[in-house]
């Protein structure tokens, strides 16, 4: 699932930092580490993943290639698995149901058209056969979000691209079924998936409008049944005066059916904020919450929101604009109508921009991201803090040096063990995927 966008940082903090969750972290956690970095693959990462036994995996492009590195529970990586052809970048994404199956999607572009493929693992742990999710004659295919369900059933959504026009597509796939024909729900610069235990799914999406001088960021949410119906698109927000993405809303699922979506809005005052919204099943969006406020103005960087398969625990992520990352956990049932303290995971001086969060069944949760990376330069270092189950964070960690040339930051969550890997740029201009394991013992 993962779209994806990282954040790091590394500074010490204490409980009598106001803003910060400061319950007990866990005593397992102080007896382990995050362990030296070790290079994957001379290739690009895209996506990465844990299973709930502690496999990670990582999707990898390379030429007109796409790969798929697996690290088996207890060992070391593997040799980099060619999964396919990935011509136009490949987008290509990565995830894991709760039996430990691996499902990858991308797309390969060509002269000829453009084409969405996947792939899943089979019971011995062995690649299965190709299978192809949507093809057209023209265009490119691109911004691949894939979300799987613990029964392995799964929804792919893609942006279709064409001369003239952008549209968002998904595709859908039952648990051991085949992928349904594509069904369009509009026009779409950027979008996020999401899909519930019970079958119900979700998109957010962005899309910049132009009319004469004037554009609009408009802010939409497409919302599916578990009988696998679409709805109409619920409009959350529109921002005026927006020539680029900027409100990049994220969106969650839980095992009943309701949808949470996260976003960043511009209050009456002009000042930046961060708002979430939740829907129950078939009922409209409502219980808007102001999750930040006076967020700053950030580009490229959206909220992004991640939850545990049943939905009980979420954690909402942003950066305020001045370079600081920070965050705040949603509990089922918790105090203060569900929402815990903001918390400040970077300073200012680390001005993140790119950064990726991931939780996993029991709540436990992992941000990893690299300080800078502004106007095309190398992001310096990677950056990691943990969350235990109570929503504690532990101490933030110096994963790799800051001397490192780190683009691509992504995380990953099982198991009780967090993922951290990046794209490092080594001597001679070489660029490989790095990654480092905090492996609980």
């Amino acid at each position: 699932m993962s779209a994806f966008t990282r954040r790091f940082f590394s500074v010490t903090v204490s409980c009598v930092v106001a803003v910060l969750s400061c319950e007990p972290y866990a005593a397992a956690a102080a007896a382990s580490s995050w362990e030296n970095p070790t290079t994957v693959a001379r290739m690009t990462p895209a996506d990465a993943a844990v299973s709930r036994t502690g496999e990670s995996a990582v999707a990898l492009s390379s030429g007109n290639k796409v790969y798929v590195a697996r690290r088996p529970a207890g060992a070391g990586w593997g040799t980099s698995e060619l999964v396919g052809s990935a011509g136009g970048g490949g987008w290509a994404q990565v995830a894991y149901d709760r039996a430990g199956h691996v499902v990858v999607a991308w797309s390969d572009t060509t002269a000829a058209g453009t084409t969405v493929y996947s792939r899943r693992t089979l019971e011995d742990g062995a690649w299965g056969a190709t299978e192809q999710v949507a093809t057209r004659g023209i265009g490119q295919a691109s911004y691949l979000q894939l979300a799987v369900s613990d029964s392995g059933a799964a929804v792919l959504g893609w942006v279709y691209t064409t001369p003239t026009r952008g549209r968002l597509l998904v595709n859908s796939r039952t648990a051991g079924g085949v992928w349904s024909s594509a069904t369009r729900l509009g026009p779409a610069g950027q979008a996020h998936v999401a899909l519930g235990n019970a079958g119900d799914a979700a998109v957010a999406v962005s899309t910049v409008q132009s009319k004469g001088d004037q554009s609009t960021e408009v802010l939409t949410l497409f919302r599916r049944s578990p009988g696998g119906v679409w709805g109409a698109g619920e409009e959350i927000a529109r921002l005026p005066g927006i020539t680029f993405a900027v409100g990049l809303p994220d969106v969650a699922v839980d095992k009943y059916g309701i949808t949470t979506v996260v976003w960043r809005d511009q209050a009456e005052d002009g000042r930046w904020q961060v708002l979430a919204g939740r829907a129950r099943r078939a009922a409209d969006l409502r219980i808007v919450k102001r999750v930040a406020k006076h967020t700053g103005f950030a580009y490229e960087s959206g909220p992004q929101l991640v939850s545990n398969p049943a939905g009980e625990v979420m954690l909402v992520t942003w950066t305020r604009g001045n370079g600081a990352l920070a965050g705040r956990r949603w509990l089922s049932g918790g105090p203060h109508r569900n929402w815990g303290q903001v918390a400040t995971l970077a300073p200012q001086n680390h001005d993140v921009l790119f950064w990726s969060t991931a939780m996993e069944r029991n709540g436990r949760g992992v941000a990893v991201w690299t300080r800078g990376g502004w106007f095309g330069n190398d992001g310096l270092g990677v950056q990691a803090r943990r969350m235990n189950k109570y929503g504690g964070w532990g101490p933030l960690t110096q994963v790799a040096p800051t001397r490192a040339h780190v683009l691509k930051p992504l995380a990953g969550e099982g198991a009780n063990d967090s993922l951290a890997v990046w794209w490092q740029r080594r001597p001679s201009d070489r660029w490989v995927t790095r990654a480092s394991a905090f492996l609980v013992e």
